[in-house]
């Protein structure tokens, strides 16, 4: 071993360990900003849903991806739905057959995630069943976390069909550099500055529609 190559390492790490929490800081006061539009819907973090999929009370914890399509293609949360797959099985929420399900929608740092979350309550889903995802940004940081290259595009939110086509990934789309705080660990891919505008137009035009 060189000579001062221990106490080298040891600057190093500790270097490393101050820019990650710096980067932390950051991702989670982005999402603090974000859900502060909603303050009466629950942020949930990823080690809180994977407790909520350990509890007995809860039937099925669905994961709702409310990203963009190209967001989706590089990364999704493993078993998560797109939103429109979701609506498409038009689930009735005071049905006595949906009263386990509880519904985290998530996007990149809890904006989306949030206005749908809120259009979820809006449509009778109850408080109790329905959490804005913190997004993929803050989750990166969470033990247990990961992604998959391909979710299931499930006809079936009860669908236990293997899983094979999920491959996990080391790559997440965060909109824009904006929010590129997601864990270092993973390959961030972004929208180019033109392509941000637009999607950021596309999607108020939509809530202005809806």
């Amino acid at each position: 071993m060189l000579p001062g190559s221990t106490i080298c390492t040891s600057v190093a790490s500790d270097q490393f360990d101050k820019n990650l929490a710096t980067r932390y800081a950051r991702a989670m006061l982005l999402c603090r900003q974000a859900c502060a539009h909603f303050p009466t819907i629950p942020i949930i973090t990823y080690s809180q849903c994977l407790a909520l999929v350990e509890d007995k009370k809860t039937e099925r914890v669905v994961f709702i991806d409310v990203r963009s399509h190209e967001e989706r293609e590089v990364s999704m949360l493993p078993g998560a739905i797109s939103r429109s797959d979701f609506e498409c099985l038009a689930l009735d929420p005071q049905a006595e057959a949906q009263q386990g399900l509880v519904l985290v929608p998530y996007c990149t740092i809890g904006f989306r995630s949030g206005e749908y979350s809120a259009a979820l309550l809006a449509t009778g889903w109850d408080n109790g069943r329905v959490y804005n995802g913190a997004g993929v940004v803050p989750f990166s940081y969470e033990p247990g976390f990961r992604l998959v290259s391909r979710a299931r595009s499930a006809a079936s939110i009860r669908d236990t069909a293997d899983r094979a086509g999920e491959e996990a990934t080391m790559q997440v789309h965060v909109f824009s550099c904006q929010w590129d705080v997601a864990h270092p660990e993973y390959e961030a891919h972004t929208f180019d500055a033109l392509h941000s505008l637009f999607q950021g137009a596309m999607h108020l035009l939509r809530k202005w529609m809806s």
